[in-house]
């Protein structure tokens, strides 16, 4: 009977960032994440125990599939998600196409953090912020881990380009975010008369209501409440629709004034502000349904370089909105108009009153 040697979890030490685990066997390293983790323990044991029930062998290598393919794969599970989200397709284009120029050919098993970092290389190279550039390598290991679940990639293969260090803060030449500040209500109004009167009243609606860039512009008919003299619209996906919570959006007589129109024109099922409005008499234009995030904020974008302001993006109305609602009322008011749930969340969008920071210190002395 042979003598066999008990499989052992090994250390493997780096100069910089945490050590890796891994495990030997049949002459072939399987990493394990981090070492001293309880993640690297549970996948000590799955891997030896899958070695042993396979009669101390390695599994068969995964069928064989490009990098290329291993992408389409995934957008193709994710097309439910990737047609009702314009900015999570706008997120992802970039290191889809940075990731298949470098390696769209390569067999995702030859996948290895040096090539992953090769490709974040170029995205540094294109001027992404920090954050930006660790969502999308932690998107393509994503990538990855659905191979791995598909029995197309090595389960190693993953685990090793996990152990990818993200980009720290001041440790890179990649910039950092500048903090979005409000819009100052003066700009918008400036801007105003400079954009269709379609986007002037998404403007105006979410200025009122604090709504999301995507969430004015995907709303219906079909989504609201007009019982009572305050109107609600419950959105059935949005940003935190994958945590199981709901959104609920409250329009006031201003607001309820700006859709009245609206409501008149359009089926329960159609989109409230379309871009075909400004183009009614051009029947040759090939229109969207509905304005995206990209067209929305490129059309702030050129009002703003006509109205001769300081450029500024929906997104900001959000801010100046909360903003607004926590200098008039509080900040729990500014959080049930946001939508949040948590209370920091809420913080990040009003700003300080910087003014009663200012009588404060008159009355202190």
């Amino acid at each position: 009977m042979p003598n066999y040697t008990s499989p052992k979890m090994r250390r493997q030490r780096r100069a910089h960032g945490k050590d890796l685990a891994y495990v030997t066997l049949s002459g072939k390293r399987h990493y394990l994440g981090t070492h001293g983790t309880e993640e690297a323990k549970v996948l000590f044991d799955a891997t030896v125990a899958q070695w042993l029930s396979n009669g101390r062998k390695n599994p068969t290598p995964p069928p064989d599939i490009t990098v290329s393919e291993l992408i389409a794969m995934w957008i193709r599970e994710n097309a439910a998600f990737l047609k009702k989200s314009s900015s999570a397709r706008c997120a992802i284009k970039t290191p889809n196409s940075v990731m298949i120029a470098l390696y769209g050919s390569t067999l995702a098993n030859e996948m290895t953090p040096l090539k992953m970092k090769a490709v974040r290389q170029v995205l540094l190279s294109k001027k992404f912020a920090r954050i930006t550039i660790n969502k999308q390598i932690a998107y393509l290991a994503r990538v990855f881990a659905l191979g791995v679940e598909n029995q197309c990639v090595d389960p190693s293969v993953h685990n090793a380009l996990k152990c990818i260090k993200p980009l720290e803060r001041n440790k890179t030449t990649a910039h950092e975010y500048n903090r979005i500040r409000p819009v100052p209500i003066k700009d918008v109004e400036a801007t105003l008369p400079f954009l269709n009167k379609t986007l002037a009243d998404m403007v105006q609606v979410q200025l009122l209501t604090g709504m999301r860039p995507g969430e004015v512009c995907g709303l219906k008919r079909a989504y609201f409440n007009c019982d009572g003299d305050v109107w609600t619209a419950t959105l059935p996906t949005h940003k935190n629709s994958w945590r199981g919570l709901e959104r609920v959006v409250y329009f006031g007589p201003e607001a309820q004034q700006i859709l009245k129109p609206y409501f008149l024109r359009r089926k329960s099922n159609e989109y409230l502000f379309s871009p075909g409005d400004a183009f009614e008499g051009d029947p040759d234009r090939k229109l969207g349904a509905c304005y995206t995030t990209q067209s929305y904020g490129r059309a702030i974008y050129r009002a703003c370089l006509r109205a001769d302001v300081l450029q500024w993006y929906p997104n900001r109305l959000r801010h100046t909105a909360g903003t607004e609602c926590c200098k008039k009322y509080d900040l729990e008011a500014a959080g049930i108009m946001l939508g949040h749930h948590d209370p920091r969340a809420t913080r990040v969008y009003a700003e300080p009153d910087n003014e009663k920071a200012i009588r404060i210190a008159r009355a202190m002395g």
